[in-house]
């Protein structure tokens, strides 16, 4: 039997593909995050960003704090965004995604999100406002989970070695004569 509520792509014992799957990004569903950001007001997205770093800090051996990247989402937001898409590019998505485009909405929408419920007169308005654009803020991030998605499923077998290429220092790997 299978689990309707795991995320995409995870396997039940037994049901492993035969290569190693290697996972560069947080993987959830689409629906999970529109759901769960409208329920939560918003808070979902501080556990969606935090998700994403950690996997960041594991797998690029990153000296970061992810709770500080999910806590301060609105200066983080485009480097993170960058990440999936060079990601999605570097196993072979073609699909474009404009990456900085989705991170600004983000941060435009979270912070008029913010501002709508301090703003005004009639409370009950601001608040249908407020709760409106942290629901619509959840767009942006569908658009980059489904990038995410694709692209851990589009791991190229060489990932390992890709990766310590991309990220040596100068001079690093290079043998001394």
């Amino acid at each position: 039997m299978t689990n309707p509520y795991a995320p995409p792509g995870n396997f039940e014992e037994g049901d492993e593909p035969s290569r190693r799957e290697v996972r560069r990004f947080y993987e959830t569903t689409t629906t999970t995050i529109v759901i769960l950001q409208i329920v939560s007001f918003g808070l979902y997205a501080v556990y969606w960003f935090y998700q994403h770093w950690a996997v960041q800090k594991r797998t690029r051996r990153l000296e970061i704090y992810p709770w500080a990247r999910a806590f301060f989402a609105i200066f983080f937001v485009h480097r993170l965004f960058e990440l999936i898409r060079n990601g999605a590019r570097s196993s072979g998505m073609s699909r474009p995604w404009d990456a900085r485009s989705q991170a600004t909405l983000y941060v435009v929408l979270v912070l008029a999100a913010r501002i709508s419920g301090q703003i005004g007169s009639d409370q009950l308005a601001a608040l249908v406002v407020s709760v409106g654009l942290t629901a619509a803020s959840a767009m942006p991030l569908v658009a980059a989970q489904r990038v995410a998605n694709l692209a851990n499923h589009r791991v190229p077998r060489n990932h390992e070695r890709e990766y310590e290429s991309e990220h040596e220092e100068p001079g690093e790997g290079e043998d001394d004569d």
